[in-house]
């Protein structure tokens, strides 16, 4: 049947005339008493004191025809509005009501909502502007020139700072420099609940010292973004840069926006916005000075106020970009120093070896040191920094390091000065000014009475003349005889799995939980293998120190027999590993115990207990459950020292050649690993022009190391032997011998001061001789190359090694 086209046109025609009628005007055709006008979000508004907010921006309105008529809309209050009269803030704590108008066809609509405005809460104040000052002999100085109290409810209280001396005089805020001393100022305030002190030294002298430090942080413009080569690359330098690591930096996660603010004289940093990563240079800040032309040490003081307890780290920094940096007191090329804060005030001092020309970096890592660091950094709040030459200083104050907390074992001999340092403004050593007392205990001739169990705390002073530092406190628990020092924390598992980490990796293969006090790991172990993730680590310790033994105690079982590694490495760096050891789960619960020493000192150490697929053993065939019941690391106390023992006569190889599992193959480049290990190391891939790998067979047997390479291709350094020793106690000049036979002429190539150099073995035995330059706390690196080398034509050979010795000459 035909349609009807007329019909629908016409009903079409009706349809949009109804439409255009609801439309027309942006209203209703006819308000009428039914017509209605409902306001949205007229609840009360908290706010701080001068605090903006667009009145119009917190409200709806909508017509009971649905239409949205916020446009017809006017604010009114009874404080000031601004910005078209939709801006609302106030300097002073009150509550504005603000009334808003709608009118539709003529007639009012009117609503209300109030805005209380609250003061911030003062929680503290800090003083700005207290740095070390050197004044000339005879100037006028006041005391309060430069230096503001600012409390957090962002209030000015310098008025209400007291300033006295304790051996110069102020009269009415002005200091008396008739002669030249170094001068100790208290600046006290007290504001409600707010009592604090803070220390300041004035250096009067008879010339005129320079402050290197080129930004008073007021110009808002020298804080910017960037990284280290950026500010290198200025000239001059007085911009302060912070920077943050992208996501495309392996361990960085996603790239995080700093937020950060300059006011009266102080950079805060927020990092509140580092989203639990748990890389430790996450977020860095940047200082260069200008070129320095007089040599000799330098000090870098500010002051940092942190919202939490935490640390940040200075990382070194020797030479980039073409400039002469100088580098950090203290600090070898694979150290940082790790500064902790406390929660409030703190001041901080580093020093620097300055050559002439060079520049000074100050590198800051801001982010988390280590993963068990909590999520919550808080804000940092940078003021009063100054760089002078320690030369020139004068002697005013003292700094005390090494006051770790420790446990002992009762009647264990203790001296409570080991370790401990007093360090003056000047980087200058003064551990005669060391006092120490207990109240709680005795301490003669600075051993302190252990016969008692209980804790204790310490008190460090440094006195020298007028010079007096102020007190530091340490805890020195004394345990049982028979009782455990455990470096770990939580070795039992008591409270939970915290620090403990379990790594799993990027699958779901490795499950960790505690039950009844035992942590359990389930291992998913069908499909993919688990590499070489999956282990339960701690990390960050810093009390595991070069030259001392150590003891290991593992109690565990697994429902299917397999091996576990427990290592101890450093974390960050190389990732050296101190020492590992593997050992045998079985069904039952067994307590494994071993020694170890500690020939190294690193910045942090990482301990783990490995559970993927590791050196010489295949994947573990089948799911399975791992039960840790204890872990325990302690410390059996130092090394005897080796400077009784002749030169010439004390082996560093340290491996006799006898367990075939310190060999291992590796085709990743990875020759890092120590502990006496043989890695043997090649590369087949074709983008190498390497060919096809056909292996070898290599092995340890009957102390010699065999490497018979019949059926290898032709490829230079296809092969390549690398092993570390253990690492050294003392640098010098140290000798490796050994003997290779060989069952063809054969080309290697070798490598020791003299640089890389091929060395042709004849038929029978080969005594080779290299000499190395050992430095202490680093292993010596002996590299050959066994494959093809240049102008070796025998290339496939039966090597044996056997006979190493390295001994220091």
């Amino acid at each position: 049947m035909k349609k009807n086209k007329r019909f629908y046109f016409l009903s079409f025609i009706f349809l949009f005339a109804l439409l255009l009628g609801a439309c027309n005007g942006g209203g209703p055709s006819s308000s009428g008493d039914d017509f209605t006008i409902d306001f949205g979000g007229l609840s009360d508004r908290k706010l701080k004191v001068r605090e903006s907010v667009n009145v119009l921006g917190l409200i709806t309105v909508y017509g009971s025809d649905g239409l949205n008529y916020l446009k017809d809309t006017v604010a009114e209050s009874d404080c000031t509005l601004t910005g078209n009269n939709n801006i609302l803030t106030s300097d002073e704590p009150k509550t504005c009501t603000v009334t808003y108008t709608t009118t539709v066809n003529g007639k009012e609509y009117k609503a209300t909502k109030k805005f209380i405005f609250e003061p911030y809460p003062l929680t503290s104040i800090t003083v700005n502007g207290i740095t070390v000052k050197y004044v000339l002999q005879g100037s006028t100085f006041n005391v309060l020139d430069g230096v503001s109290a600012i409390g957090s409810d962002e209030i000015d209280y310098t008025s209400r700072l007291n300033v006295t001396s304790s051996n110069c005089t102020v009269s009415d805020n002005v200091l008396d420099t008739t002669e030249t001393k170094v001068c100790t100022l208290t600046y006290s305030i007290d504001v409600e609940d707010i009592k604090q002190e803070y220390k300041r030294h004035i250096v009067i002298t008879d010339e005129e010292l320079v402050n290197h430090f080129g930004n008073d942080l007021t110009d808002p413009s020298t804080i910017v973004f960037g990284g280290e080569d950026e500010l290198l690359d200025e000239d001059p330098a007085h911009n302060m840069r912070i920077w943050y690591v992208d996501g495309d930096w392996a361990g960085c996660g996603p790239r995080v926006t700093v937020k950060y603010n300059l006011s009266q004289g102080g950079l805060t940093v927020i990092s509140e916005n580092l989203n639990g990563n748990t890389n430790n240079w996450n977020t860095q800040l940047y200082y260069k000075t200008d070129k320095i032309s007089q040599a000799g040490t330098y000090i870098l003081e500010f002051d940092v106020f942190a919202e939490n307890e935490r640390k940040i780290v200075f990382d070194r920094k020797t030479q980039s970009s073409g400039v002469s940096v100088a580098s950090m007191i203290g600090m070898d090329a694979n150290q940082q120093i790790v500064v902790p804060l406390k929660q409030g005030n703190n001041h901080v001092r580093v020093g620097y070896n300055v050559k002439a020309n060079d520049v000074i970096m100050m590198k800051v890592l801001l982010g988390k040191t280590s993963p068990s660091d909590a999520d919550n950094l808080g804000q940092l709040r940078f003021s009063n920094f100054s760089i002078y030459n320690a030369s020139k200083m004068g002697l005013y104050d003292f700094e005390i390091r090494g006051l770790e907390d420790v446990t002992i074992k009762a009647k264990t001999e203790f001296d409570v000065t080991q370790g401990v340092s007093v360090i003056g403004n000047d980087f200058k050593t003064y551990n005669d000014a060391l006092v120490v007392t207990c109240d709680n205990a005795t301490i003669t001739n600075n051993k302190l009475d252990t016969s008692k169990t209980g804790t204790y705390v310490l008190k460090y002073k440094a006195v020298k003349g007028d010079i007096e530092s102020e007190v530091y406190e340490r805890t020195i628990t004394i345990i049982g005889e028979d009782e455990h020092i455990n470096i770990l924390t939580n070795g039992k598992f008591d409270t939970g799995i915290d620090p403990w980490i379990c790594d799993g990796g990027p699958s779901s293969k490795f499950v960790c939980s505690v039950k009844d006090g035992k942590l359990t790991i389930d291992v998913n172990n069908s499909g993919a293998t688990l590499d070489y993730h999956g282990q339960v680590i701690q990390t960050g310790l810093t009390n595991i120190k070069a030259f001392r033994a150590y003891k290991v105690i593992v109690k565990a079982s697994s429902t299917t027999p397999r091996p576990l590694e427990v290592r101890v490495q450093e974390q960050g760096g190389g990732w050296n590993t101190v020492y590992s050891k593997v050992i045998n789960l079985t069904p039952e619960m067994t307590e494994f115990e071993f020694d170890y020493e500690a020939i190294s000192t690193y910045n942090q150490i990482q301990f783990g207990l490995l559970l993927g697929k590791f050196e010489k053993y295949d994947d573990i065939v089948g799911d399975h459950t791992v039960t840790i019941d204890e872990v325990v690391l302690t410390d059996l106390g130092p090394l005897p020292p080796e400077e009784h023992v002749p030169v010439g006569t004390t082996e560093f190889f340290g491996n006799d050649l006898t367990d075939p599992d310190t060999l291992v193959l590796i085709s990743d480049g990875n020759t890092t690993r120590a502990n006496d290990k043989i890695n043997i190391w090649y590369n087949a891939s074709a983008a190498w022009g390497l060919g096809t790998l056909v292996d070898g067979e290599f092995k340890i047997e009957n102390g010699k190391f065999i490497a018979d390479m019949k059926t290898l291709g032709d490829a230079n350094w296809h092969v390549q032997f690398n092993y570390k020793t253990r690492l050294l106690r003392e640098s010098g000049n140290y000798r490796l011998t050994f003997t290779v036979y060989s069952d063809v002429v054969k080309v290697i190539e070798v490598e020791d001061n003299a640089g890389k150099r091929n060395v042709t073995l004849q038929v029978g035995e080969n005594n080779l001789t290299l000499n190395f330059n050992g430095r202490a706390n680093e292993p010596i690196h002996i590299y050959m190359a066994l494959g093809k080398a240049s102008g070796d034509s025998a290339t496939r050979a039966k090597l044996e090694f056997y006979n190493f010795s390295i001994k220091k000459v």
